[in-house]
């Protein structure tokens, strides 16, 4: 088990007052070291060298019980507390602050085969505070503990669940499928993960250097990690090539990975091998520099780019398992391998999925089920809830129209709790170039659409909080978002992204206004005349049959709309598809007029939520169509990697644009709803992008299910914790 660590120090010998040019001072009287207001005993007292107070090492590491690493190879000294790091070259100023370089005024000694360290530099760099006390001549360091996750519930175990839904292929370098995503996540781990609050740990990648341009990552992998096959048998062991190959399968065009956009929007030359410009694969920003040391060359800085690392398109791949599975590779639980918390030991498909824990896994003691087995019945959500009740399985989603009964059933009752809210953001989008049938007049709603006035009036008129009463009877204010970005998804000198100056008034707005609404409605009515567009506009508004809230959401909105500004100005027309092929049969081809749309962040940056609203993006309603000011202030956004503070100013002033202009209409944020489950809502990894959120490592399962007012205080607590151990962590 990985231990822990606020400081690094190095035992030392008596040093002298002079040793080959370097100029150490004699103290008057001997320096005292506390942690916490404990008093640290090492074999020889710390020194002072230029001003700088050196300290021993080794002995105060381990008093503490934390994990130091020597590297005689690379004369490197690393010391590792929870997600940070420290490495450190005897002899040199240069220093990295979890993978960050720094330089030191004071480098680390060697003295007679002991390492000496500055004290200040190693404390502070990972999150404990140090103070000078000049009348005991006493250092005092003082180090909080990191928070710590809800420990309630079993370890071991067996995790139960229906899905409805079943997997065409296993294949995560290529399938687009978040179901794929999470069920790869289990078995299979990348370089870098988060912990249940969100704070990004080494994984695989023990410690990782970054290059002062912030081009080169270099990461250093955990040695001896297997690859185990289905039964548990060890087929190899992870090694950098395996990044190398996983990077060249993603990025051969005629693989069609979903996820190859990714990658090479961040690696250079990545796009330029994925398109044929060329064929040689030394090009790309890849590289294995020995066995476990792998390294990514970025097409340009990019702050966030560990984040994206959690993401299925950097996940390592073995190349001698791919090259013997040829087109069968992760078509089944035989064809795929195994390094991650859990081995997927069945995959039978319309049947069962098995997955046992991988007591080979180098972080096993952070695993606490044993096996986890999902059950295929078409008729999974409707048998769901009862079969929860009398214990046959571990989790259900309840669904709205059975909530009442729910609720008033004393039992049933202190099952209930909400689910907790995700990042994916949902918003209607306006169809700038729609090709619709005609019965649907997609003329008449193209010049429509394009006039300002004509959209902010939808925009002021829509009842949001009516719509999600479709979803969420109880509290339809909990996802409302008046953003794209949701809020806390991503920060900078500890402000909220929304909380900057051109979102602010946008999160605080009140959108949903009668008054202004009708304004623009006259205002639009008169200028549309005079453009030649009839009255009332068809709008069309495609709708999920397979989705009973979505279904009466639609409904609710036809006559919301219609009864607002009255049917002579427009005819709210829903329309329903089924869900097999839905947004092939809608959104993809611009059949509609008015549609809820979706999308989820890849990387925890405000340019993750960007894509959909590019010039060019035609599936998402072709938004530069109505304005090319947006993709000029997107642009110059996305041209700034340095200043990261300007850079998201950047981002939410581009943003404002859309919103301000009636270009999108923000809606809600992911999740939520409610659930009856066996799992803590707070435990397991929690990420804002990616499939962490789907992870079961950490998880332990709990005696009872929380109760809506459980749930309420484990998410209070874990808000307050999860800003703590950001901060700590420097992230």
């Amino acid at each position: 088990m990985k231990k822990y660590i606020s400081i690094l120090v190095a035992t030392v010998v008596i040093v002298t007052a002079c040793l080959a040019g370097f100029s150490v001072q004699a103290t008057a009287a001997p320096i005292r070291v506390t942690i916490n207001g404990r008093p640290i005993t090492t074999e020889v007292p710390p020194v002072v060298q230029n001003g700088r107070t050196l300290v021993p090492f080794r002995a105060i590491f381990e008093a503490l019980g934390a994990e130091v690493d020597w590297n005689e190879r690379t004369n490197t000294v690393a010391g590792y507390r929870g997600p940070s790091f420290v490495l450190l070259e005897p002899g040199s100023t240069r220093a990295f602050i979890t993978g960050r370089e720094i330089r030191l005024d004071v480098g680390p000694l060697i003295v007679a085969g002991r390492t000496m360290v500055p004290l200040r530099f190693v404390a502070e760099s990972l999150g404990a505070q140090v103070e000078w006390v000049e009348a005991t001549r006493t250092v005092t360091i003082v180090d909080a503990p990191y928070p710590a996750a809800p420990t309630v519930g079993r370890t071991g175990g067996e995790f139960r669940s229906l899905y409805s839904g079943e997997l065409t292929t296993l294949n995560y370098l290529t399938s687009g499928t978040f179901a794929v995503h999470t069920l790869a996540a289990n078995i299979i781990d990348g370089l870098v993960e988060f912990d249940s609050f969100g704070v990004l740990h080494p994984s695989l990648a023990k410690h990782w250097t970054i290059s002062p341009d912030g081009l080169v990552y270099t990461f250093t992998l955990r040695q001896g990690v297997p690859w185990l096959t289905w039964d548990g048998r060890e087929y190899a062991e992870v090694v950098a090539q395996d990044f190398v190959d996983s990077a060249r399968y993603v990025l051969t065009r005629a693989n069609a990975s979903a996820t190859a956009n990714i990658l090479f929007r961040f690696v250079r030359g990545g796009e330029e091998f994925f398109n044929g410009t060329t064929t040689d694969f030394a090009t790309v920003g890849v590289r294995a520099l020995d066995r476990y040391t792998v390294q990514y060359t970025l097409r340009s800085p990019a702050s966030f780019f560990l984040s994206a690392l959690t993401y299925v398109c950097f996940f390592p791949v073995n190349g001698a398992f791919l090259a013997e599975t040829g087109a069968r590779f992760a078509t089944d639980h035989l064809t795929i391998l195994n390094n991650g918390a859990y081995i997927l030991r069945a995959h039978v498909p319309q049947n069962r999925r098995e997955l046992v824990k991988n007591t080979r896994y180098w972080d096993r003691d952070n695993v606490h089920i044993d096996r986890l087995f999902f059950q295929f019945n078409r008729e999974a959500a409707a048998l769901a809830p009862e079969m929860f009740v009398r214990g046959e399985i571990s989790s259900a989603s309840i669904p709205t129209a059975i909530i009442d009964g729910w609720r008033l059933d004393p039992v049933r009752r202190e099952l209930l709790r909400p689910a907790p809210v995700g990042a994916f953001a949902f918003w209607h989008a306006f169809n700038f170039s729609p090709r619709m049938a005609p019965q649907f007049e997609p003329e008449n709603w193209r010049r429509a659409v394009m006039n300002l006035n004509f959209r902010k009036a939808i925009f002021h008129g829509l009842d949001r909080v009516a719509a999600m009463l479709t979803f969420d009877p109880y509290d339809p204010l909990r996802q409302i978002s008046n953003t794209i970005t949701p809020v806390n998804f991503a920060s900078v000198d500890g402000i909220d992204y929304t909380n900057l100056p051109a979102l602010q008034p946008i999160v605080r707005m009140q959108v949903f206004d009668r008054a202004l609404a009708l304004t623009h409605r006259n205002r639009a009515m008169t200028e549309l005349r005079a453009a030649g567009v009839t009255f009332p506009i068809r709008v069309k508004m495609p709708f999920n049959t397979g989705s009973p809230d979505w279904t009466n959401r639609a409904q609710v909105i036809e006559q919301q709309l219609e009864s607002l500004f009255g049917r002579e100005f427009i005819d709210v027309m829903p329309v329903g598809y089924p869900p097999t092929g839905f947004l092939d049969a809608t959104r993809r081809p611009g059949n509609y007029a008015i549609q809820e749309v979706n999308w989820g962040p890849d990387f925890l940056d405000p340019e993750a939520y960007t894509q959909p609203f590019e010039a060019g993006h035609l599936t998402y309603s072709d938004i530069a169509l109505a304005s090319a000011n947006y993709q000029r202030l997107l642009n110059a956004a996305k041209a700034e990697v340095r200043n990261i503070r300007r850079r998201f100013e950047l981002f939410a002033e581009a943003e404002a644009y859309l919103i301000q202009n009636a270009l999108v209409m923000p809606y809600r944020v992911g999740g939520g709803g409610y659930v009856a489950s066996r799992l803590h809502p707070f435990q397991g990894s929690y990420a804002a992008a990616g499939p962490a959120v789907g992870k079961f490592k950490f998880q332990r399962l709990l005696d009872r299910a929380m109760n809506v007012e459980q749930f309420n205080e484990a998410q209070t607590i874990w808000a307050r914790d999860r800003v703590i151990a950001l901060r700590k962590a420097g992230q």
